[in-house]
């Protein structure tokens, strides 16, 4: 009858969409997995060359470590090779002079008669030369070697006599090593202490020429090498 045929139409129709439902839900999970396969093999793809990529830089490091180690190596090798010693002819500024110790990084030398005590640095190896003869009763002295050229004056206001005394013999000893050939020491007049011990030095220095009390300031002593 015309019902049961409208059910039986209707029965139809419902599996149809039950049908077309499962091909929609298959079709959409293969999309899905195809999606996933494509993520997961340009995931891997980047790792790889992630990986690759370290590994290159880590390669360029660890040649410039080598570089670096090899130059330190040359670097202390040769500082080894050329390192001075005592006995050493040598070359301080314009002068030529003998190494007579070596403490740290600092040299006691021997130079146009005169015993002080300067930077290795400072110093170079020259050839063979007259060896150079200490004199007595040389003193040592510390050289300010970071000057391009001597002072022409010393003060010594305020000073105490061993002080002032040493200061005086640091200050003649850098004056003569840079070929000065007129130097002042400023010690003010006050009581006249410090005035008496310089000229009482300068009496006994084997270097000095000629010393004398400027005309018109007797508080600045003139002293010719």
């Amino acid at each position: 009858n015309k019902i049961d045929e409208e059910l039986k139409s209707a029965e139809r129709q419902k599996q149809r969409l039950q049908d077309e439902e499962l091909k929609l839900q298959e079709s959409h999970r293969k999309a899905i997995a195809t999606l996933e396969n494509r993520y997961n093999a340009a995931t891997k793809k980047a790792r790889e060359a992630l990986k690759v990529q370290e590994s290159t830089e880590g390669r360029r490091l660890l040649n410039v470590a080598h570089q670096r180690k090899d130059f330190k190596q040359k670097e202390v090798k040769l500082k080894e090779e050329v390192a001075l010693k005592e006995g050493d002819k040598i070359k301080y500024r314009s002068h030529k002079g003998e190494i007579l110790g070596i403490r740290g990084k600092d040299a006691t030398i021997i130079v146009d008669g005169l015993k002080m005590r300067v930077p290795l640095g400072q110093l170079k190896r020259r050839g063979d030369t007259p060896q150079v003869k200490v004199k007595p009763q040389a003193k040592e002295v510390k050289v300010n070697v970071e000057k391009s050229g001597a002072s022409v004056s010393v003060k010594l206001l305020g000073m105490y006599g061993d002080e002032a005394i040493d200061t005086v013999d640091k200050f003649l000893s850098d004056a003569l090593v840079n070929g000065l050939n007129e130097v002042q020491i400023i010690h003010g007049t006050g009581g006249g202490v410090l005035a008496k011990l310089v000229s009482e030095y300068l009496k006994k220095h084997p270097k000095i020429q000629k010393f004398y009390r400027m005309p018109g300031n007797l508080g600045i002593t003139v002293v010719e090498l």
